[in-house]
């Protein structure tokens, strides 16, 4: 009531006395929280909320706000208290968006006080508006997480929304910390059936299912949107947490959803500037010429705007553009504008560095000492700065040059906000009805291999082992006493040359296809025989430098960088994966036998797997007419269902090997890596796929037979033959790309071609050349038993 005078213009002489009580509980509630607002807290309500703490203002009007109608005061505290009465008014007489924007002012003002937060998601669920009322109630729980009232809003609002299963969970957590709510009670008895209806109804009815890329593309948005209260609840937290960035802990890995809100959101308004640019340059009048100018220069302010989305969150968002910018094989240009891949390229090596500074707290924290106790000499200035960690150059007191490799201050942190916003959409969207929250955590998986340097000295030592043979590789050696969890001491490598630099690869008088085929051997060697696979080969991770020196010139040598992500094929699979590349060219592999080793990795997409390994394989691919005219139009078939790409890409995770492992999309993304390293030396795909092949049917051999392989040794005739053969089905497949404008008729003869020939073999006995050690019939029929 005295709210309501004053408002009508009359002077009040004393606070509201509703108002006052409220006022006076909550500072109360704070005074006992600990810390520096607390302690204000104390003395504050030791003094007495006397007329003082009130000044004598006229209520309304331009003392409003941020656009409320409470009273102007100089104490946020005061005023949020205030917009939450005029919330629990206009609540009371159903006025629920009016209520929704008063909670919302508190919130602003105060965003530590969680009945704020609650009576928003109480509104929010009247106005039908379930991811806000989730986001709040989820806000609420951070700052209270055994709050009954919280966990009761966020069931209501999960009922609300019809998430049933949700719902009864939430009920079922409020029951336990209040046992005598009969609300509560009513709540999850309500929605428990309901539950157990939509669980028998299977997930395509889930709420949050999306049945096509636009519509999860819309989902995307209104989650982030939604989840706007969970980030104003964390605003005013980082506002402080800013100030002591330049302190961070490079141990800290509690995860701030503020944080990650306010980075995602970031990258969603890139996303929609993106968008309405593409949409104007696709509408632009004049002639093709004049369109494609358009168009192209859409490209190149959208890259730009996401080199510097990159730089500005750093993390997880500089490692996606490394990952885009070496993407130039393949599809090349037509999958990835070369607008993006020239502006991305940079951050590969040339990423937004730290003062060194802020870099030294990491040497302190983690190995006790700073920079100038710990070595003889170290450069404030890096020689490398990458997505997660820069390089310093160094001296060790025993007089070796040394690159130390430092993760960033409060990278840990950042990167759990990032997944604490991921794992929530993952939560919330669901592609075509299917749940793929695994994605989430196996990216979040491969990561936290990433933040342990101790992992990566645990690789780079495995690499070398099984590289050992070889001069034309170099790995450095890791020293372990100047390592930690955060801090990698390596022995520095010098003269390295990168593998796009033409000009330099020349001066050193090093021949590019000699260059491309160690890179390929290598790569293809380390995962197809050893079963071990790099995760990371981009171009700011794999150089290349003058190695072993003749009178007929000089050979080049592989330096292999940064071992933090490795992924390892089981025998079982990495066999199958050896079988079916060879398959592919093999005259003599049944058609059957090439979908069944397809089948494995890929699941029902089965018959398009091959492609993802090499375009030539093409011919042995089984490509319906639907398939080419939806090729032609960049599109997908119109056979293939949402389920189907769960299904492979759950197949290509392997998760349904027995005992995990089998990660054929951590396979392939390196892969992809690869490819782009040759197509930087300009590596025929012809050389390409020999190498792969070649190393293909080494595979498949014993252990002794690849150790004569692999060191030049002499071979049994018999597989020297396999190796002629595998080579020579490459050749024959490169005969036919020329023609591949006429590929419906070609295919025809090819397949004539190949009958005969696998006829003229047979009668001959030559079959056993065609397969590994083992007959392939034989071989197929074991299969089909095991099956």
């Amino acid at each position: 009531q005295g709210i309501q005078r004053a408002r009508a213009g009359r002077a009040r002489t004393s606070p509201p006395s509703l108002t006052k009580v409220v006022l006076v509980k909550r500072l109360s509630e704070e005074a006992s929280r600990p810390g520096a607002l607390g302690e204000k807290l104390k003395k504050r309500r030791k003094e007495g909320p006397t007329p003082k703490a009130f000044p004598q203002v006229e209520m309304g009007g331009a003392g409003a706000v941020a656009g409320g109608d409470s009273g102007k005061t100089s104490d946020p505290v005061v005023q949020a208290a205030l917009h939450k009465e005029d919330g629990n008014g206009k609540l009371k007489v159903g006025n629920f968006a009016e209520a929704e924007r008063q909670y919302t002012l508190a919130i602003q003002l105060d965003p530590s006080v969680e009945a704020y937060l609650t009576n928003r998601a109480l509104v929010r669920t009247k106005l039908n508006n379930t991811a806000g009322a989730v986001a709040d109630c989820n806000a609420a729980l951070l700052l209270n997480p055994t709050s009954a009232r919280a966990f009761g809003r966020l069931g209501a609002a999960h009922f609300s929304g019809g998430n049933f299963a949700e719902a009864a969970e939430a009920y079922r957590k409020a029951l336990e910390l209040d046992k005598g709510n009969a609300t509560y009670a009513q709540g999850l008895e309500a929605a428990r059936p309901r539950a157990s209806a939509a669980a028998a109804g299977g997930k395509h009815g889930a709420a949050g299912s999306t049945g096509n890329a636009s519509d999860t593309a819309d989902a995307v948005k209104e989650v982030l949107a939604k989840m706007g209260g969970a980030a104003e609840v964390m605003r005013k937290h980082q506002e402080q947490a800013a100030a002591k960035r330049a302190n961070e802990s490079i141990n800290d890995a509690a995860p701030d959803l503020g944080v990650g809100m306010e980075r995602s959101k970031l990258a969603w308004d890139l996303f929609e500037d993106g968008k309405a640019d593409y949409a104007v340059a696709f509408q632009a009048p004049g002639s093709e010429k004049e369109k494609d100018a358009a168009v192209n220069a859409a490209h190149e302010r959208t890259a730009l705007k996401c080199l510097e989305l990159a730089r500005t969150n750093g993390g997880i968002y500089n490692k996606a553009a490394q990952f885009v910018a070496s993407l130039q094989g393949g599809a090349g240009d037509r999958g990835v504008p070369k607008q993006y891949v020239k502006a991305l390229a940079v951050l590969t090596d040339q990423a937004p560095f730290r003062p060194f500074a802020q870099m030294e707290q990491v040497l302190v924290e983690d190995l006790g000492k700073k920079g100038s106790e710990l070595f003889s000499s170290i450069d404030t200035q890096p020689i490398a700065a990458a997505s997660l960690a820069q390089v310093h150059k160094a001296r060790t007191k025993e007089g070796e040059d040394v690159a130390v490799k430092m993760l960033y201050p409060g990278l840990r942190k950042n990167t759990a906000s990032d997944f604490s916003v991921f794992e929530t959409m993952g939560k919330q969207i669901k592609p075509g009805g299917f749940d793929l929250e695994w994605l989430v955590r196996d990216f979040k998986e491969a990561l936290a291999m990433e933040l342990d340097l101790q992992t990566e000295a645990a690789n780079a030592e495995e690499a070398q082992r099984k590289l050992a043979r070889r001069t034309d590789v170099s790995i450095p050696r890791v020293l372990h006493h100047l390592s930690s969890k955060s801090v990698l001491t390596m022995r520095l490598e010098t003269d390295l040359i990168k593998m796009s630099d033409t000009e330099k690869l020349h001066a050193a008088h090093l021949s590019r296809s000699e260059c491309g085929e160690l890179v390929s051997d290598v790569f293809y060697e380390m995962a197809l025989v050893h079963g071990l696979v790099h995760g990371d080969p981009h171009a700011g991770n794999v150089y290349l430098r003058v190695g072993e020196c003749t009178k007929s010139g000089c050979k080049p040598q592989l330096v292999m960088l940064d071992h933090g992500l490795y992924h390892t094929i089981p025998p079982a699979m990495r066999k199958d994966l050896c079988r079916l590349i060879i398959a592919q060219l093999s005259p003599f592999a049944s058609h059957a036998r090439r979908l069944r080793l397809a089948a494995r990795f890929a699941g029902p997409l089965a018959r398009y797997f091959p492609l993802m390994l090499s375009p030539w394989f093409v011919f042995s691919a089984s490509l319906t007419s639907e398939d080419m005219a939806a090729a032609r139009k960049q599109e997908l078939p119109k056979s293939i269902a949402p389920q189907d790409i769960a299904e492979c890409l759950v197949a290509m995770h392997g998760e349904q090997e027995k005992g995990g492992g089998g990660n054929m999309l951590g396979v392939l993304h390196s892969m992809g890596y690869t490819r782009g390293l040759l197509t930087s030396l300009d590596f025929s795909e012809r050389a390409r796929l020999k190498s792969l092949v070649r190393h293909a049917q080494i595979g498949l051999w014993a252990p002794a037979h690849q150790e004569r392989a692999l060191n030049g040794g002499s071979l049994p005739l018999m597989a020297t033959l396999q190796l002629f053969l595998v080579g020579f089905y490459v050749d024959l497949t490169a005969l036919l790309i020329p023609f591949l404008s006429l590929i419906g008729p070609l295919i025809f003869f090819y397949s004539l071609y190949m009958s005969f020939l696998a006829s003229l073999w047979r009668f001959g006995g030559l079959n056993i050349l065609a397969w590994d050690w083992a007959d392939a019939e034989k071989e197929d029929a074991s299969d089909d038993k095991t099956e």
